[in-house]
């Protein structure tokens, strides 16, 4: 798609957050249906006629954080990227004393958990990290952490039991909202203990996710936006890197402003964008550009977002540019020639506020990636702008049939935060893509194939392929240590013609064979599908009737759902069997695992754990779905 607009290229159908459902929708006729509480926006569809309310094809959709632990459209990799020139710490694996510990209890945190308990400088409460440097040189410093409080916490880095400055983490409204701040130090090369300390004169009560450590001499352009409120930002020079140029392009003449929080964000309404690059000249066109987005508040038809490979000389525009579109809901990726927009395409995914997201766009040759929070969400080739130009920022409302001029303030609408332009020299692991606002990319174990498109010709706009498990090594692990409720629902899309295995459930170990097991889905060896919880050391289990196989090579929905109305076991849109009278499960922490995971001592045990065959769709909620809910389920991927 080709369009000519200053800040975004055509206007898409708004999903506003509090109408999304926390599933997976399926694109079909323009609608909104709603059912005990969730509500689905639909949009046209040229390749299906009729409605769905909910779930499994192409553009999928999550939305309600409370109630989606993840959703999982299985063999659409992700990938976890380290940022460019930087070694990741996790905080976990770290030396721990005083009071400190790990924990993972909240969600958004990378690797196994994160280090809480900060709060007693009595304590002696401290975290250090050995970090290796390379060569003798300023490095940077990034600090993940939560800070759920409110209001600005305080500890103390150390760097070889020295103390360097105390750091100040600004507060977020929720222990589920991750933030980077960002320090440098001076270190020789090898070995050092880095730590952050809850220091005599420092207040703690901070959960730290991980460092990232990196030499400075990686970084064209670093800027906080600390300076005085209200001040242009063509008023002041980057951290590090030249100063901010301010570009007019299409209209786009407004200014952008620092904040009282240190960020910065779209001045005035005289139009409806602003547009800056840095003065800073990359060396080379291979670098990535990434920032903070902080949404504060919603706007309609607000974005915001960062540009790479700006071309100078061209007055109408010429850059790659990744934003966060609010009409959309939608992280998008453009190439901008002479002022022409065309679309690379996006990825779904609600925002809500407050929250902070890491936005970056990353230029490699012609691969252009677009990651949130370190997790690439597109990757596309594209040789149309080769220059390294110039890296910047875009902030502003849509151009549709006129310009909207929104006044946004410190207190309203998007933000900017953390600005950096690094370059782009990166590693990655391919993980499976979330889509639930959670964005807890699963791992995938073992062995990984695929088959062509998996569903039946009644959905045919899922064009990706299924995840195709061995039978010997092959599942998913959700890494989140999750504490199992007596509320839930649990699905799978699965297809064999290998009776046998587990398909999903909870285990207290993330990989190898888990000790605690519950609130699972298995086959069994006659390719029955068994609904299981144990409360109270007992196996309380329903399954399918005998005599019918699922395991005949056909694409099968099941689902099963655990609540006060007691267990209920679906299949293919159809209550296959209930128990009304077990309400609770086993009361246990563990991981989700979808493909694998012990069943000894339960009721028809299959002879391998292990799932053969393809799964597509993987899902966890903690409420019940309701009956109608889950026919719409199955009937949207068929």
């Amino acid at each position: 798609m080709t369009r000519r607009s200053a800040v975004r290229p055509s206007r898409s159908l708004a999903l506003p957050v509090s109408v999304l459902v926390l599933v997976l929708l399926c694109l079909f006729t323009q609608a909104s249906e709603t059912m005990a509480g969730f509500t689905a926006q639909v949009t046209n569809s040229s390749n299906r006629t009729g409605t769905a309310r909910y779930f499994t094809c192409d553009s999928a959709y999550t939305a309600d954080t409370a109630n989606a632990l993840f959703a999982y459209r299985l063999d659409d990799v992700s990938t976890t990227v380290v940022s460019p020139g930087a070694t990741v710490y996790e905080a976990e694996s770290a030396v721990r004393s005083g009071d400190s510990g790990v924990a993972s209890n909240h969600t958004g945190y990378s690797g196994t958990g994160f280090v809480d308990r900060t709060t007693d400088p009595g304590t002696g409460a401290k975290t250090t990290f050995t970090v290796s440097a390379q060569a003798t040189d300023t490095y940077t410093i990034a600090v993940r952490y939560a800070n759920g409080s409110g209001a600005a916490r305080t500890l103390t880095l150390q760097v070889d039991a020295r103390p360097v400055q105390q750091v100040t983490f600004p507060g977020m409204s929720s222990w589920d909202e991750w933030s980077t701040v960002y320090l440098s130090a001076h270190l020789a090369a090898g070995p050092h203990a880095v730590a952050l300390s809850h220091g005599a004169n420092d207040t703690g009560n901070v959960a730290l996710d991980y460092l990232q450590v990196g030499q400075r001499s990686a970084t064209v352009v670093r800027d906080t936006f600390t300076g005085t409120a209200g001040a242009a930002l063509q008023t002041r020079s980057a951290d590090i890197g030249g100063s901010w140029t301010k570009r007019a392009q299409s209209g786009a003449t407004d200014d952008a402003a620092l904040t009282a929080a240190g960020r910065v964000r779209k001045s005035g309404s005289s139009t409806y964008a602003a547009l800056y690059t840095s003065s800073a000249v990359p060396t080379g066109a291979d670098y990535a550009v990434s920032a903070d987005i902080e949404t504060v508040t919603a706007f309609a038809e607000d974005r915001i977002g960062v540009v790479g490979r700006m071309d100078p000389a061209d007055t109408a525009g010429t850059f790659y540019l990744a934003r966060y579109e609010q009409a959309s809901a939608t992280y998008a990726l453009f190439r901008v020639v002479a002022n022409t927009y065309t679309s690379l395409g996006g990825w779904p995914a609600p925002v809500t506020g407050p929250s902070t997201h890491r936005l970056s766009l990353d230029m490699k040759g012609t691969t252009i990636r677009m990651l949130v929070d370190g997790t690439e969400r597109l990757s596309v080739i594209d040789g149309g702008i080769t220059g390294a130009g110039r890296a910047g920022i875009a902030l502003g409302f849509a151009y549709t049939t006129a310009q909207l001029r929104t006044t946004v303030t410190d207190t309203t609408g998007m933000h900017l935060d953390n600005f950096e332009t690094t370059y782009s020299t990166v590693t990655t692991k391919p993980t499976a893509a979330d889509f639930s606002p959670r964005m807890q990319d699963g791992r995938y174990q073992g062995v990984k194939a695929s088959t062509p498109t998996p569903t039946n010709a009644g959905c045919p706009r899922d064009g990706g392929t299924a995840y195709v498990l061995d039978g010997s090594t092959s599942f998913v692990s959700n890494p989140t240590r999750w504490t199992g409720t007596d509320v839930f629902t649990v699905e799978v899309w699965f297809r064999t013609t290998v009776p046998g295995g587990r398909l999903i459930g909870l285990g207290d170990q993330e990989t190898g064979i888990s000790y605690v097991f519950d609130r699972m889905i298995y086959m069994t060896n006659d390719g029955r599908l068994v609904f299981g919880v144990h409360p109270q050391s007992l196996y309380r289990s329903i399954s399918s009737a005998p005599g019918v196989t699922y395991a005949d090579g056909a694409w099968h929905h099941v689902a099963a759902t655990l609540s006060p109305a007691g267990m209920v076991l679906y299949v293919d849109g159809a209550v296959a069997a209930t128990d009304p009278a077990t309400t609770t499960a086993q009361a246990a922490t563990g991981y989700w695992r979808i493909g694998y995971d012990s069943v000894f001592g339960w009721p028809t045990p299959p002879s391998n754990f292990y799932f053969t065959g393809s799964i597509r769709f993987a899902a966890v909620y903690t409420v019940a779905l309701s009956a109608q809910q889950i026919r719409d389920h199955s009937a949207s991927g068929r």
